[in-house]
């Protein structure tokens, strides 16, 4: 009687949990932003493209303005609803860019990420690891050298990519080369493909991408890599830090168990920056289990004032001084031990969020829900139904043995 009450209570347990969980993801239904794209040549140069989204809300709206004006840029601007943007061409055209571009509304929340350096480094003991190599056989390309060109994939309200296939007027690629993809987004859902973030209206997707490249110092052993900047308009409260957490593997990402995000501390409005991803990288567009292998980020840390000058005019042209903040850079590098280098298949991708907000922890699944319960439901239906059938078996073989 005590073992058939014990089951009963397990199959109540799972029930309540399984009901709850579902119930805790309906009342999380966000209302979705409407996006409002835009591509503008700035100032009429057609070299100068600028892609502008505004996300609007009821109560705000987040403006993304995506350039390469140097290199792939994306600054993040949190306004009032219906604030417009305006730009002086006078002043940034000459040598006075800072805040020749502002909205109508002082934004309450700006942030920036840039990529500044396209790392490549060879590996000769096969560490996968760039601070494990010597620095002779690290190269940083300025990625403001590239050519970068400005894309549309998938739609005008898809995603707009920026692609070098030359780099100081030299070809690197008969392929895509080097792209930088930026997806908006307006609604609260998981990416469709592996490594399937999960985004919020208040962040959308980056995807970096290696395809093809061969660089000055390109070899088979050749790894490579990224360094990027990030800041945030907070002067004060802007120190951007690594946090980590252990996840379930699941039907969204097999076999990859953490996710890491690099945030600021709860800034002035209560709001965070943060970028958000799993420690993947992939070596076929398809995104497959099969084709998957490690992506590595190295701890935060400083960048020369000489490079922030000549690299970061459109930054400093919507962020201002931008000297006067803690910009902070980090580097992250594609690839894992034996795994046959970059040469092995000459493609490489990886995919991160970034927003403003607190980044959502990833539950568990159905899937994961489904295979619990097999584990607990299948053995309690088994004894439930076992130990009758035994002791019903044994009294009619007792019987039988009497007559």
């Amino acid at each position: 009687r005590s073992f058939i009450v014990t089951m009963k209570n397990k199959l109540l347990c799972l029930v309540i949990l399984i009901i709850g969980t579902e119930s805790h993801n309906d009342t999380e239904k966000v209302i979705p932003r409407m996006l409002y794209p835009n591509v503008y040549n700035v100032c009429a140069d057609p070299s100068n493209t600028l892609v502008v989204v505004e996300s609007r809300g009821h109560s705000d709206s987040l403006f993304y303005l995506w350039s390469a004006l140097e290199s792939p840029v994306l600054i993040i601007a949190l306004t009032k609803p219906n604030a417009s943007l305006n730009i002086n061409c006078s002043k940034f055209d000459s040598s006075h860019f800072e805040d020749s571009i502002s909205f109508s509304d002082e934004p309450t929340f700006t942030s920036a990420f840039q990529l500044i350096n396209i790392i490549e480094y060879q590996d000769w003991k096969d560490v996968a690891n760039l601070e494990k190599v010597d620095p002779s056989d690290v190269t940083f390309y300025n990625a403001s050298l590239f050519d970068w060109k400005y894309e549309v994939t998938n739609g005008a309200l898809s995603s707009y990519s920026f692609t070098a296939n030359t780099y100081n007027h030299t070809n690197i690629s008969d392929r895509t080369g080097i792209s930088v993809e930026f997806h908006p987004n307006g609604y609260q859902e998981r990416e469709k493909i592996s490594p399937c973030l999960f985004y919020t209206t208040n962040s959308s997707i980056v995807k970096v991408t290696f395809d093809g490249v061969v660089l000055p110092a390109t070899s088979n052993i050749s790894r490579f890599g990224a360094r990027m900047i990030t800041l945030n308009g907070n002067p004060i409260n802007n120190e951007y830090a690594y946090h980590h957490h252990k996840t379930l593997d699941d039907e969204y990402s097999p076999t990859v168990f953490d996710m890491f995000e690099l945030i600021t501390p709860v800034l002035a409005n209560g709001e965070r920056h943060f970028y958000q991803w799993r420690p993947v990288s992939f070596t076929r567009p398809e995104h497959d289990v099969n084709y998957a292998t490690d992506l590595r980020h190295y701890s935060v840390n400083n960048i020369s004032s000489d490079l922030l000058r000549q690299s970061t005019k459109f930054l400093q042209s919507v962020m201002g001084d931008i000297e006067s903040l803690r910009v902070t850079a980090w580097n992250v590098t594609y690839g894992v031990e034996e795994d046959g280098f970059y040469a092995a298949t000459n493609y490489t991708d990886w995919t991160f969020l970034t927003g403003y907000g607190t980044p959502i922890q990833d539950t568990y699944s159905l899937y994961v829900f489904v295979m619990t319960a097999s584990c607990i439901i299948a053995p309690s239906i088994i004894s439930l139904l076992g130990v009758p059938a035994i002791m019903i078996w044994k009294s009619w073989r007792n019987k039988v043995t009497v007559v």
